[in-house]
């Protein structure tokens, strides 16, 4: 009878390192996830600085320029601008998504520990 019990017990100690492995493992994913969209955001930002920079640049070149050349120039500039800003916000949308689907699969991957429902066969 002994016997039985400590064999239970390790069957129940093996368990619960286990799950609290598969925990720990989650944490990390979810961090380095952070960590991806944290450089994401950065890169898009460094990127928008550039273009800033790149426009007042273009707005002294247009002062040395005489009137009609200038808004050519111009026209062309704010085209190009703007497909950038399109592909910004496609971005950032796209971040956004991933994002809430985490969360999602966080609630889901969440549950069955909860509930003391033993995990999937290993």
């Amino acid at each position: 009878m002994g016997i039985n019990i400590i064999l239970l017990n390790l069957g129940w100690e093996n368990e619960r390192s286990y799950q609290l492995q598969q925990q720990q493992q989650h944490k990390q994913q979810q961090q380095q996830q952070q960590q991806r969209r944290q450089q994401q955001q950065r890169m898009q930002q460094q990127r928008q600085h550039k273009q800033q920079r790149q426009h007042l640049q273009q707005h002294k070149q247009q002062r040395q320029q005489p009137p009609r050349q200038q808004q050519q120039q111009q026209q062309q500039q704010q085209h190009r601008q703007h497909q950038q800003q399109q592909q910004q916000q496609q971005q950032q949308q796209q971040q956004q998504q991933q994002q809430q689907q985490q969360q999602q699969q966080h609630l889901i991957d969440g549950s069955d520990c909860f509930l003391g429902v033993p995990f999937s066969p290993r």
